[in-house]
């Protein structure tokens, strides 16, 4: 039985182990620290390798939007912890899914939702508390 090419390739064996580590953490704040800062690190490390090992064939901008170097980009994001990321998924999709479509009506309407949601999760002034 011959073994597919891509089960030999280390690509897809960090993203399996990658995607076995997400199920770690669970709710205490303190474990989900420290599996999101393992994931980063090995995310890190390899779109680094990546990048090296892409560049200099296809050049970067070719390298940045590989498949893999982006896997491991959006896992440093989760590093990161961008905050209420958990809200933009949903409109992010919906937007998509309307470009693909087609339906330009759509696209725009979720465009504006997508924009709305952001502004007011990251850059609108937080309600300050009444002072009596």
């Amino acid at each position: 039985m011959k073994i597919p090419d891509f089960l030999k390739g280390t690509h897809f064996w960090i993203a399996a182990l990658l995607f076995v580590i997400s199920f770690f953490g669970g709710t205490e704040e303190l474990a989900t620290r420290v599996v999101m800062t393992i994931a980063g690190v090995i995310s890190a490390f390899f779109a680094i390798r990546q990048f090296i090992q892409s560049a200099k064939f296809g050049g970067w901008k070719e390298t940045l939007v590989q498949g893999n170097t982006l896997n491991y980009l959006a896992q440093v994001l989760v590093l990161l912890g961008v905050p209420n990321i958990d809200q933009l998924i949903p409109p992010l999709k919906e937007l998509v899914d309307a470009f693909i479509q087609g339906n330009w009506g759509l696209a725009i309407s979720k465009g504006v939702a997508f924009i709305t949601i952001v502004f007011y999760l990251f850059f609108a002034n937080k309600t300050k508390p009444v002072s009596a």
